[in-house]
């Protein structure tokens, strides 16, 4: 405990007048700085999704082209599915136009694709005439121009929203560390009225000279703060210290009669710039015709303690004690730790914004997956049930394995593992393929998907539908040495001669959405064999350009 020798009542009504001045600078600082983070936490919301709006345009409006060039035999059906794209194309360009308002930067693009988008419209609603198959082709041909320049728009939207949520993440940092600020002169306004009670209680023990009249002030709180506390003299060597600043600072047995260069070497070369300023001085002489500089609040990084370790950001106030005469006779120094808090942020902002991507997709994989499932059906919803399950139960071990991995990849063995898993029971699969191939989590689900398709088609009428027949699913590097060659073969099976007449969902998937969901240069091959069903899929993996051909 510090005891304050000599008379200090007007020490005392300073520490009032500090309080009330610490008061109005929080009241001052915090309030705009609150309504200011709002504003930007607002702005934020509003521009994430942009990026996948703006994809699920491109998309929708390749399976419009798709739906008008290869319609479904069934008029009604056919009709059914052009009103749902529609209706989900209006949405999610309804969806980037109310973004575009709250963000004018945004608006050139936005207004790009829906004029792309009306474009495309007006194309497929002109009645058609002429052959059927040459119609199709037009429709291919000019939707392929029209989702190309959508593709840029897109790209380019996609980066503007990146750049205004950067933006808006600066501004929020910012009025963060204002808001500390403000509660951080709050907290100094609280310790100085504790401190001026304590003067006036104990005023025949009132001491003379600024450094330990502020060290009574320090006591009455210092223990117990979740922030580090501590006062140093002129020549930075700490007149007393509060627990937390000590554990800060690496030496916990105590701070009292050392400089900050002794006891904490690694912290000393973050902080003795600010508080060589803070004296009027440089490097240690206090220089004739310069003044003290308090610092209001500031975050610096500090490098780790002991060797190896991660550097940390400290929150550091520091004001100057005793300006009677030219230069203080000391510091005060007030240091929150927000290492903890900046990197929970940043892994809370990043988990939100996978989380709600992953949410967007999966609602439209599943409304997509219901559709075809029951366009395949025909009516007979015992089927449905089955085919919908199936499908629906492939894509959550899809999402078990990349949740598994924290949505940073998948190991292709075990993609495929988690794919054929209701299969192989029987032990009519072989799996084979070179080690260490991580997949992207878009590519991850599209093969989970992609390879159920084709058990499903096996057990039903390929090899899998026969005791003797056998399956092999195998991978490579392709010679080239910049992807991976994956290849299904079926043996033993019914004999094929050819082709289905109809195509179901699992054969469209396989020939139209498949190469683009692996992503640029993907190749998918298809072979109806009369020895059985083969399937090649060509596309690069994570860190393709690193891979060693076999």
């Amino acid at each position: 405990m510090f005891t304050v020798p000599g008379r200090s009542g007007r020490t005392s009504l300073a520490l009032v007048a500090f309080a009330g001045a610490a008061i109005l600078v929080a009241a001052l600082v915090g309030v705009p700085a609150a309504r200011e983070r709002d504003s930007a936490v607002q702005r934020l919301h509003a521009l994430r999704g942009t990026a996948d709006d703006a994809d699920m345009v491109v998309r929708l409006l390749r399976q419009a082209t798709l739906e008008q060039a290869i319609p479904d035999p069934d008029a009604a059906t056919h009709a059914a599915e052009v009103k749902t794209t529609q209706a989900l194309l209006a949405d999610a360009l309804d969806r980037l136009a109310a973004r575009a308002a709250a963000e004018p930067m945004l608006r050139p693009q936005v207004g790009a694709m829906v004029a792309l988008a009306q474009s495309r419209r007006d194309d497929l609603a002109r009645p058609g005439g002429g052959d059927p198959a040459a119609r199709g082709r037009l429709v291919v041909a000019q939707g392929r121009a029209n989702i190309h320049a959508a593709r840029l728009a897109a790209d380019e939207l996609a980066g503007l929203a990146a750049q205004c949520e950067a933006a808006e993440r600066a501004t929020i940092e910012h009025q963060g560390d204002r808001i500390d600020l403000a509660l951080m002169a709050l907290a100094m306004a609280l310790a100085a009225l504790f401190g001026a009670a304590a003067i006036r209680q104990r005023a025949w023990r009132a001491g003379s000279g600024p450094l330990q009249q502020a060290a009574t002030a320090l006591d009455l709180a210092r223990n117990d703060a979740p922030i580090g506390m501590g006062l140093l003299d002129r020549n930075l060597v700490f007149i007393a210290a509060n627990p937390a600043l000590a554990a800060m600072l690496g030496d916990p047995g105590g701070l009292t009669g050392r400089s900050i260069a002794e006891a904490t070497p690694p912290a000393a070369r973050g902080l003795l710039p600010v508080l060589r300023r803070a004296l009027g001085g440089q490097g240690g002489d206090l220089v004739s015709g310069s003044r003290p500089e308090p610092v209001a609040g500031r975050t610096l990084e500090i490098p780790g303690l002991l060797p190896g370790a991660p550097s940390r950001h400290w929150f550091v106030g520091i004001r100057p004690i005793g300006l009677m005469s030219p230069y203080p006779a000391g510091l005060s120094i007030t240091v929150v730790d927000m290492t903890d808090r900046l990197r929970a942020e940043a892994e809370s902002a990043a988990l939100m914004r996978e989380l709600n991507h992953r949410v967007k997709n999966t609602f439209a994989t599943v409304q997509s997956l219901a559709a075809q499932s029951l366009r395949g059906a025909e009516g007979d919803l015992g089927r449905f049930s089955d085919v919908f399950s199936g499908r629906l139960m492939a894509l959550a071990r899809s999402h078990d394995l990349q949740i598994a991995e924290g949505f940073q990849g998948a190991d292709l063995a075990d993609v495929a593992a988690a794919a054929l898993q209701p299969f192989r029971a029987r032990g009519q699969i072989a799996i084979d393929g070179v080690p260490a191939v991580t997949v992207r989590p878009g590519q991850a689900q599209a093969l989970v998907m992609a390879l159920h398709e084709l058990g499903t088609n096996a057990r039903r009428h390929g090899a899998l539908s026969v005791p003797e027949g056998r399956v092999t699913l195998c991978w490579d590097h392709l010679p080239e040495a910049d992807g991976i060659r994956l290849s299904w073969l079926e043996r033993g099976g019914p004999i094929l001669d050819g082709p289905p007449r109809r195509p179901g969902f699992g054969l469209r998937l396989l020939e139209r959405a498949l190469e683009h969901d692996l992503g640029a240069g993907a190749e998918v091959t298809l072979r109806f064999c009369r020895a059985g069903l083969s399937c090649e899929m060509r596309f690069q993996p994570i860190g393709a350009a690193a891979l060693v051909p076999a």
